[in-house]
């Protein structure tokens, strides 16, 4: 995640006991060139990603955390499947830009976001609708 540092500084140092993801160069800093990144496990993104059938990234996003979760095919939880997304019952996200493991006001340096999908209407809106749940910043376009 890139910060402008606009809105003061933002930075996140989370503990690697609290995401399944490791620090990308341990950067911390938003506004840095590589920002905020978290580097997942083989398998979670790249050509092995794509042989393994693909996935999903799940974002829970709220004033205090950004927690990105990733489902491989076969582990895409039931309640995401039922369209009752529930990340309580997720587990360790593989990234999280918590607030409190760090210093950023994430209200102030992640304003509202927009999704544009090109994609057929209805598995565009479906997809939008089960990952992108309960965010009032984000706006998703389909575009057919």
């Amino acid at each position: 995640m890139h910060t402008q540092g606009e809105a003061g500084v933002c930075t996140f140092d989370t503990p690697a006991d609290q995401q399944t993801g490791t620090s990308n160069q341990g950067s911390t800093d938003c506004a840095s060139g590589i920002g905020c990144s978290v580097q997942g496990k083989p398998g979670t993104y790249g050509t092995s990603f794509n042989e393994n059938g693909g996935g999903v990234y799940a974002m829970h996003w709220t004033s205090d955390a950004i927690n990105i979760f990733h489902f491989a095919r076969s582990d895409v939880p039931a309640d995401i499947t039922a369209g009752n997304p529930n990340p309580a019952n997720w587990g360790l996200p593989q990234a999280k830009f918590d607030s409190r493991s760090g210093d950023c006001n994430i209200d102030a340096n992640f304003p509202r976001q927009t999704i544009v999908c090109f994609h057929s209407v209805m598995p565009c809106f479906l997809s939008l609708s089960l990952l992108f749940f309960g965010l009032e910043k984000l706006t998703a376009t389909i575009v057919h």
